[in-house]
């Protein structure tokens, strides 16, 4: 059961739908339209509140280029200002100004003055002494909609098809050592294609996952994995293996509250104010021939740890008895939660939204993490040989995707699943390894 729960968990935290500079002065924090960013690279310079031209680019939507190693050039909504890294003299479209810092590299970040550069941009900037706090505030449209409006009203459109498909790829790079900074590491690279179609009403979902492995030793063959899920079961098959069945542990309840917040664009976008969604606009693009707005989003990891504690709240009294009677799903939930809680994470998407559809074509997703976590010690069978020997193991994953959405409206295709066998007891199986 452990297992089970593990799986659940883990798609959880990747369907809410999840590098730091070492700050060199203060604890200074930064609040963009009354919402708390998490900011490790925020620092005072004799005054001047510095921030790295990464940080900025994603919380105001802007682009950045280097036309030069030196030389840098943040563009939004047609304007421009181009700074070059040591010098105080800048150009704002093409006009001279003087920064009042100038642009420095640290690590490999380049660092600029934040008051400056965000209200060349049309942000109010205050700053409060008090709270070591810097406020940015600016009112963004695109045709009389918000960020979150415009997404929340895409999202609608999405369940007024009922149904739409979704392809692409996401590639890992991961690192798993002894410790975080252990000279032992051991390199997997994965190459994943996705598929998955999904209905509203009645609720399905299916997934279809190719993983290729570019480092056979640790991963010798690659591993198809699919997943269907309905309001009351959830599937699961691996390559030349059947379907295994087992109950869905989200009530139906559950599914129709998330319905009803998808089609109501002001509790959508609270929803996504709860589990720390910050949400900008990017400059408007145009790929094969579509107009698009672009949205970009990124998450603030403890709101989003509580607001996935908040849905496992909703979860545990749906699970069997017997399993909460055992004990494992509470102890698999604690065990998630520290990890979560020691988690590093740096989670950024950018939306493409059809201006003539509203539909969301395109998704591109980046996603930094580095998890540490405890792993009990087993002999060369597997058997746990102590339950209280743990050895910690590190886990920094680096990974990027894109998906299209395509086949809105078009019927849903179920897997055949008449043949689906129960889900083995991992709980019981597992209670009696360690025994053994």
């Amino acid at each position: 059961m452990k297992n089970k729960l593990l799986v659940i968990l883990g798609m959880l935290v990747f369907s809410v739908l999840i590098a730091a500079v070492p700050a060199m002065a203060g604890n200074v924090t930064l609040n963009v339209n009354d919402d708390s960013v998490k900011s490790a690279g925020l620092f005072l310079d004799n005054g001047v509140t510095m921030i790295s031209v990464e940080e900025y680019a994603r919380i105001a939507g802007a682009d950045v280029k280097y036309p030069e190693p030196d030389k840098l050039v943040i563009g939004e909504d047609g304007k421009t200002l181009t700074m070059t890294i040591g010098q105080s003299t800048a150009l704002l479209g093409d006009k001279n100004v003087t920064l009042p810092r100038c642009p420095v590299k640290s690590g490999d970040k380049t660092m600029i003055p934040l008051r400056f550069v965000a209200g060349s941009f049309g942000y109010d900037v205050q700053w409060d002494g008090k709270q070591w706090q810097v406020s940015l505030t600016r009112k963004e449209t695109r045709d009389s909609m918000t960020p979150g409006d415009l997404l929340a009203k895409s999202a609608q459109t999405c369940q007024e098809f009922n149904t739409y498909a979704m392809e692409g790829t996401m590639d890992f790079d991961m690192n798993l050592s002894p410790s975080p900074d252990g000279p032992i590491k051991m390199p997997m690279k994965l190459i994943s294609k996705m598929y998955s179609q999904y209905q509203n009403d009645p609720f399905s979902v299916y997934m279809k996952t190719n993983l290729n492995p570019e480092n056979k030793e640790l991963m010798p063959e690659s591993m198809v994995i699919e997943t269907y899920m309905t309001q009351d079961k959830m599937y699961m098959k691996l390559a030349q293996q059947e379907w295994v069945a087992q109950d869905m542990p989200f009530s139906p309840e559950f599914w129709k509250q998330q319905q009803d917040i998808q089609s109501d664009p002001i509790k959508a976008v609270a929803q996504m104010k709860e589990f720390g969604i910050l949400l900008n606009f990017g400059n408007d693009e145009t790929v094969n021939g579509h107009d698009y707005y672009v949205i970009n989003a990124t998450m603030d990891k403890d709101k989003f740890i509580q607001g996935y504690q908040k849905i496992m709240n909703q979860i545990m009294p749906n699970l069997p008895a017997e399993e909460k009677e055992a004990g494992s799903a509470q102890e698999m939930q604690a065990s998630m939660k520290k990890m979560l809680e020691q988690m590093v994470m740096d989670c950024y998407y950018t939306t493409y939204i059809n201006k003539e559809t509203l539909v969301s074509d395109i998704v591109k997703f980046n996603l930094k993490m580095n998890i540490t976590m405890d792993i009990p010690e087993t002999d060369n069978s597997g058997k746990v040989n102590n339950e209280q020997a743990m050895q910690k193991m590190n886990m920094a994953i680096n990974s990027q995707g894109e998906f299209y959405i395509k086949d809105c409206g078009k019927p849903f295709a179920a897997p055949d699943v008449s043949k689906a066998t129960a889900a083995p007891d991992f709980s019981k199986a597992t209670a009696d390894n360690a025994g053994n």
